[in-house]
C-alpha cells in the first residue's frame, strides 16, 4: 500500500485517513483506503433508510441568501453576514462560501450538501441572529399597527424600543435591526396577553419586564 500523500495546493491539506484525501489528492494509504471504505458503507446505509448523506444544495443556498439580503436596488440595509451564519449555525465559513460562491476548482457553487450541514444552515432563523443584523420590517410593523389601533401612541412604543426619553419611533419601513424587532415583539407578547396595559400618552415599561 502507498505512503499517504496530501496535496495541500488541492483546497488544504486533509490529513491521514480521510475520505477527502482520498478523493481530492487521490491517496491510497491503507488509512484513507479504509475512510473511503467507510464513507461508502455509511453513504449505502443511508441511502436503504432514504437519508441520503448529500442533498441538494438550492434549498439551502436560498435559505442562506434569504438572511443575507441586502434589499431592493440601491438599498443600504445589509442583512446577515455570513461569518455570522456560520458562528451560529456551527458551519464552517468556507463551506458557507463554497455553498454560496463556489470553490476556485470548482464550476460554480456547490450543487450538492452535505445533510448534516443542510439541517443546521436550515435551522437557523432571524431570530437567532444578532442584534445589529437586519431583518424585513413587515412582522415589525404589523404589530405597531395593531397596537397603534388599540390605543397605544407611538411615542410609548419608541420608549419601550429606544429608552424612556425617545420622541419617537425610528423604525425604517423596510428592514429593522434584530434586536428591535425583537423589543417589539417582547412588548406585543406583554401587551397581548395582558401583562403590559395600553398606553396612550407615555411608558414607563422596560421591554425586559414583558420579554
Amino acid at each position: 500500500m502507498s505512503v499517504h500523500r496530501c496535496h495541500k495546493d488541492n483546497r488544504g491539506a486533509h490529513g491521514e485517513g480521510t475520505h477527502s484525501c482520498y478523493s481530492l489528492c487521490s491517496c491510497r494509504c491503507w488509512p484513507c483506503v479504509a475512510a473511503r471504505s467507510d464513507y461508502e458503507a455509511a453513504r449505502a446505509r443511508a441511502n436503504t433508510q432514504g437519508r441520503a448523506l448529500m442533498v441538494d444544495a438550492e434549498p439551502v443556498r436560498c435559505h442562506v441568501r434569504e438572511l443575507t439580503c441586502d434589499g431592493p436596488p440601491g438599498s443600504h440595509h445589509k442583512g446577515v453576514g455570513l461569518k455570522q451564519i456560520a458562528k451560529v449555525s456551527g458551519v464552517s465559513h468556507g463551506a458557507l462560501w463554497k455553498l454560496i460562491y463556489g470553490a476556485p476548482d470548482r464550476d460554480g457553487p456547490s450543487k450538492r450538501v452535505r445533510r448534516a450541514t443542510a439541517e443546521k444552515l436550515l435551522a437557523v432563523t432571524f431570530a437567532g441572529m444578532a442584534d445589529g443584523a437586519t431583518v424585513p420590517a413587515g412582522p415589525t410593523w404589523r404589530r405597531v399597527d395593531e397596537m397603534v389601533a388599540a390605543g397605544w401612541a407611538k411615542v410609548a412604543i419608541a420608549r419601550h424600543v429606544h429608552g424612556p426619553r425617545a420622541i419617537a419611533l425610528q423604525l425604517s419601513r423596510t428592514r429593522v435591526t434584530a434586536g428591535n424587532a425583537r423589543k417589539v415583539a417582547a412588548l406585543h407578547a406583554g401587551w397581548k396577553s395582558g401583562r403590559v396595559p395600553t398606553e396612550a400618552k407615555r411608558s414607563r415599561w422596560e421591554v425586559t419586564d414583558v420579554a
